[in-house]
């Protein structure tokens, strides 16, 4: 029997996770979103997974998606994913966060998109070493997305918080899942990365 997901009201990219994380353990599913952009990231999932997607319209703000995979496919799949892991293991990757919201304007929407990518990294097979907070950043290790962090970490990430920055927001004693370090350290740190990704 196919499986079937009500995503509806979920933001992005809640309802393209659920897809994934069904995928690995169905062949097919079909699942229910209530807005376009959210059929359109599902076709977009699809194209990068070699996927089928199928979509149709069943209301004003009802679309029903549905998405199969054929066994050399998932195959394949899974031989170029382990592939990209060999290739990328080396790397250093760091990222930082200097802030609450994922790039400027819209502050509430800002904060959609943090959630969203953290969301979004939790579920990638290659993960970065490091992850740095300085500046208002610190305080996402005590927001609402601490736990996410706290996974970030047991999947073998390791985090590092700006003392002096911890200490201007009052948030030291609050953080477990990072270390709390000085900046002369973050310098080295993101000199030695092969690759520093600012959020």
């Amino acid at each position: 029997m196919m499986k079937k997901i009500d995503a509806t009201g979920q933001a992005c990219p809640l309802p393209v996770i659920q897809a994934k994380r069904a995928l690995e353990t169905e062949k097919s599913l079909s699942i229910i979103v209530d807005n376009e952009i959210a059929t359109q990231n599902l076709k977009k999932f699809a194209s990068q997974k070699n996927v089928t997607y199928r979509c149709i319209k069943q209301a004003a703000n009802r679309y029903e998606v549905f998405l199969s995979k054929e066994s050399e496919v998932e195959v394949s799949d899974k031989l170029l994913d382990k592939k990209q892991e060999t290739q990328t293991s080396d790397i250093v990757k760091t990222m930082v966060f200097d802030s609450l919201t994922m790039g400027s304007g819209s502050e509430e929407l800002g904060k959609k998109l943090m959630s969203g990518f953290i969301a979004s990294l939790l579920e990638q097979s290659v993960l970065p070493k490091y992850l740095v907070f300085y500046n208002e950043g610190v305080k996402l290790l005590v927001g609402e997305l601490a736990h996410s962090f706290d996974e970030l970490k047991a999947k073998g990430v390791t985090l590092f918080a700006c003392g002096a920055c911890t200490e201007q927001y009052q948030v030291t004693e609050k953080i477990t899942s990072a270390e709390i370090v000085n900046m002369f350290f973050i310098t080295e740190l993101l000199l030695k990365s092969d690759t520093v990704i600012n959020i």
